[in-house]
């Protein structure tokens, strides 16, 4: 019998849903879902069935056959459709969102492993705390998406683990999304003893073949599982969803920075509302765009409080550095040196994304602004001055500060190979480790996690990658060497990011005592974020901070869209960038900002120029997105715009 398949075309690279046409004979009816091999134009390409319909006498001499149906089982439909809303809503390629969803190197076949699997016994959960219960019953209890906002140390993962007990036991599977699968060994050994065989393990450090055995694992599976991984983890292609956990959902590693540019926290959204499933957001830091959800009724806001057997949170004093320049002050090496003598454990956290682009005031803390869009300005060493990388508003570096008239201006930022040998210089009998984007292999990791909780470790300086994921019992001291590298950065999230920062490192100390302790170092001792995190208070500092996303006209009250063009001639780059800039302020409900050189000027050769949209209505920037013309690329809803 021969059919007529419409398929969609992975290597098809247009941002639309278009469906080819193949012949295929078979003796049974293909399968919505199914994965081919086909020709298409010059190339193999995979291709997707989603329409079968019995051949009818026509002229079908021009179609091509396809060449195989793979021996995989078929897509849920689910999937599918996720396919064509990433497509839709974030205006990618049909081949960007097949390339997110299928697995490399799917088309070879598996070697069979020869070694035998390990499986953890199962263990029993534990019982919540009235706290923890409470939550979990609200969780269960409702209808809409809920965030679990919980302090650090709360409790949030016992409460995950009974609600995808329960998904379990109702013949459902499970998504767990965390932001860096290899920085929360702890969560991956709690799955492990609690649902043993279920769980699947996936990251960026699997080699393809391992990735695409758990991708076929789950695709294949008549029994539930249990997913825990990174944001790619979503296209996991589950047959019967029941739940989609997101731990630490503020966190900026859930957005993809390549196409498709998605944010797992609404594509997560979409999984749901196609497959029936829960959606449980869980932080002790939301993001101001989830929050604002929750007061709008659209989420369920569940409240945790407290810390597990009423442990206090750690006391947090914040060390003014105008007064004392030296990051290693004083202050801060006297209680290292007495937390080291009670035998208990440090954190230092070294704050250094923006490196030395900001213009500091070190008499008074100030930072010189855009006065148009409240975000730093970055000095561009090559025109000497200090420009805005929204509207284009440049000037020259002032010889005083205009707050308070010193002339100590300095561009702040230093490593943390520098910090590490100045610590073993002044605690040379210490063991002391170091954790950044240099040394973050797996193995590194791992075993600088281990020495952490077997005591081996006394000192570890780290950068973001020690704010989560650490849950050690002797932890009782961090400190924050320089608390002003992301709040100087010039970016409408800035100061968002440096409270989840601060709150979550100081978090890491005193999870099972009330001896906790933290000391934050600042230019800035009276910036609301600063102030914010060291009394653990999010709705002093979410006030504060919607009203200048209000005043400014930022997320959540406008929708933002980024167009970068680039061309290996600037002065060609900068006119294409102008031109559309003109063009698009012509439409009164669009608000443009630029055309300006973007924060990292140029790129694989091509110089760039960025022009920043904001509107009250995605649709309109959807469209625009939809009309750009080659040398264009474009993201809707940046988390960021630098």
């Amino acid at each position: 019998m021969k059919y007529l398949v419409s398929l969609s075309v992975v290597a098809y690279a247009k941002p639309d849903k278009k469906l080819f046409d193949y012949l295929i004979e078979s003796e049974q009816k293909p399968v919505v879902g199914s994965i081919c091999e086909v020709e298409f134009g010059r190339q193999k390409s995979l291709g997707i069935v989603r329409k079968v319909a019995q051949l009818q006498a026509a002229n079908t001499a021009k179609l091509k056959s396809i060449q195989r149906v793979l021996d995989v089982e078929p897509m849920p439909s689910a999937t599918l459709s996720l396919a064509d809303w990433l497509i839709d809503y974030y205006v990618a390629t049909c081949r960007s969102a097949w390339l997110a969803i299928l697995p490399s190197g799917i088309l070879h076949k598996l070697r069979k492993q020869t070694a035998a699997s390990t499986e953890i016994p199962p263990t029993e959960l534990k019982k919540l705390t009235p706290t923890q219960q409470s939550a979990y019953q609200k969780i269960t209890e409702t209808t809409k998406p809920a965030l679990l906002f919980g302090v650090t140390g709360s409790g949030k993962t016992e409460v995950y683990l009974h609600l995808i007990a329960d998904t379990l036991a109702a013949g459902k599977s499970a998504i767990l999304l965390v932001p860096e699968i290899i920085m929360t060994p702890q969560i991956i050994e709690q799955l492990s003893r609690r649902f043993s065989s279920n769980l699947i393990v996936t990251h960026s450090k699997l080699t393809a073949a391992q990735r695409k055995r758990a991708w076929l694992n789950c695709l294949s599976a008549t029994t539930p599982r249990v997913v825990i991984g990174p944001r790619s983890a979503l296209f996991m292609p589950l047959h019967n969803l029941g739940i989609v956990i997101i731990d630490e959902e503020h966190e900026q590693s859930y957005k993809q920075e390549q196409s498709p540019r998605y944010h797992a926290n609404y594509v997560a959204a979409e999984l749901c509302r196609l497959t029936g499933a829960k959606l449980v957001l869980g932080s002790a830091t939301p993001s101001l765009q989830t929050y604002w959800l929750c007061e709008q009724g659209k989420i369920e806001l569940v409240r945790m409080d407290e810390r597990i057997n009423a442990v206090s949170l750690p006391q947090v004093q914040i060390k003014d550095l105008t007064k004392h320049h030296d990051i290693l002050s004083d202050a801060l090496l006297a209680q290292i040196q007495g937390h080291l003598d009670a035998k208990h454990q440090v954190i230092l956290f070294l704050n250094r994304r923006g490196s030395a682009s900001a213009l500091l005031c070190q008499t008074c803390g100030h930072s010189i602004r855009c006065p148009n869009c409240e975000t730093s300005l970055t000095f561009h060493a090559d025109s000497t001055r200090l420009i805005c990388h929204y509207c284009g508003f440049s000037k020259f570096p002032p010889a005083q500060c205009p707050e308070c008239h010193g002339s100590e201006l300095q561009y702040i930022g230093t490593g943390t190979k520098g910090v590490e040998e100045a610590i073993m210089g002044h605690f040379a009998k210490y063991r002391v480790g170091r954790l950044d984007r240099d040394n973050a292999t797996l193995q590194n990791i791992q075993q600088l996690y281990t020495e952490l909780r077997s005591n081996q470790l006394d000192i570890l300086i780290g950068t973001q990658m020690v704010a989560r994921g650490l849950d050690i019992d002797n932890v009782e001291f961090v400190g924050v060497l320089l608390a002003d590298g992301s709040l100087n950065i010039p970016d409408f999230s800035a100061s968002e990011r440096t409270f989840q920062l601060l709150t979550q490192v100081a978090g890491r100390a005193g999870r099972k005592s009330s001896h906790g302790e933290a000391i934050i170092q600042t230019y800035s001792p009276k910036h609301p974020a600063i102030l914010a995190a060291a009394e653990h208070n999010y709705e002093q500092f979410y006030r504060e901070e919607i009203e200048i996303r209000k005043k400014y006209h930022y997320p959540p009250y406008v929708y933002l869209a980024k167009l970068v063009f680039g061309h290996n001639n600037p002065t060609l780059a900068q006119k294409h960038a102008s031109e559309l800039a003109d063009e698009l302020k012509q439409r009164p409900e669009i608000v443009v900002l630029g055309p300006v050189s973007s924060f990292i000027p140029r790129s694989s050769g091509k110089y760039l120029f960025q022009v920043v949209l904001k509107s009250k209505t995605r649709k309109h920037l959807v469209d625009i997105a939809r009309t750009l013309k080659p040398g264009w690329t474009i993201e809707l809803d940046p988390i960021n715009l630098i």
